[in-house]
């Protein structure tokens, strides 16, 4: 849905980089750059008059025949303003072809560490044994500093195994954060095109009002398919839950500013949510960081 005599434009330059789950920033370009423009091609505009500026779909005129000034109805606005949270949330690698499967195969990558460590620790340990039965003197061929750091390399295990099953569940809900916010987004600026277009074609006064999925249902839905509690815990998503801020009530008007205005406060707020649910992602990755043992070192003494 573009403006009359207009096209979207999803190639301009200002939107190139956006990831592909975007979709509606050829039509907003489009809404925009007409707007920018004001009386142009049937644009409205404000004009601005002894009175005060007043939104009008022709320029104003005085008792002498004389236009008024005026000036866009989004007066002080930029073209690439509107994009900036999406660039924000545009360039994370999360998968190559399917954002969603980024999650299992973190979670498999970091479980599969943490198994095949305790498989090689097992085997080791059993070799170990072997070899310690068939030696008359153990102490002779250094079967004693072996012993020590086979029980370094148990010790090293038992701590970071649980580090990795954490460290996946936290990678898992990273991911979940960046897929659930880039869908709220997009769906912001679907309300945009959609609100801009009722409001010029339909002459409707749009509500832009706008409800924001909770991170609990994004876990549960937009990676794992329902499966995420199974995955990484109850635990986990309550505290995103209880940190991720309320929705911002929405700005509502009749006006062409009330409507971007609305805009750029709901596409703010998928921002913020997303930023406060990161920084404690990170947080708790920071704290793992300082928990992580030092790997064992094989030497006498």
């Amino acid at each position: 849905m573009a403006p009359p005599g207009r096209s979207p434009e999803p190639d301009h330059p200002v939107v190139q980089g956006l990831d592909r789950k975007f979709g509606h920033e050829g039509e907003i370009v489009a809404w925009v750059k007409w707007l920018l423009e004001p009386f142009h091609e049937g644009s409205p505009g404000r004009c601005l008059t002894p009175t005060g500026a007043q939104e009008s779909d022709t320029p104003a005129k005085n008792g002498g025949g004389m236009t008024y000034p005026y000036e866009s109805v989004i007066q002080g606005r930029f073209l690439e303003q509107f994009f900036d949270p999406a660039f924000a949330l545009s360039g994370q690698e999360l998968a190559p072809d399917d954002d969603e499967a980024v999650a299992a195969q973190v979670h498999k990558a970091l479980e599969d560490a943490r198994w095949d460590g305790n498989n090689h620790v097992n085997a080791l340990a059993h070799g170990y044994q072997s070899i310690k039965n068939q030696v008359a003197d153990p102490e002779r061929f250094g079967l004693v500093y072996a012993e020590t750091f086979l029980g370094s390399v148990i010790d090293y295990m038992e701590d970071f195994c649980p580090l990795a099953e954490e460290l996946a569940k936290l990678m898992t809900a990273y991911a979940a954060i960046i897929v659930k916010a880039r869908e709220d987004l997009n769906d912001v600026m679907g309300r945009l095109v959609d609100a801009v277009h009722d409001k010029y074609y339909a002459q409707r006064s749009p509500d832009f009002s706008i409800a924001l999925s909770t991170i609990a249902g994004a876990l549960g839905t937009a990676v794992t398919g329902g499966t995420a509690p199974m995955v990484w815990g109850t635990a986990l998503i309550t505290i995103l839950s209880e940190s991720a801020k309320e929705g911002a009530a929405p700005v509502k008007g009749p006006g062409w500013e009330e409507i971007f205005n609305s805009y750029l406060v709901a596409q703010a707020d998928v921002l913020g949510r997303a930023e406060t649910q990161l920084s404690v992602i990170n947080r708790r990755i920071d704290s793992l960081a300082g928990r992580l043992p030092a790997v064992p070192q094989l030497a006498p003494g």
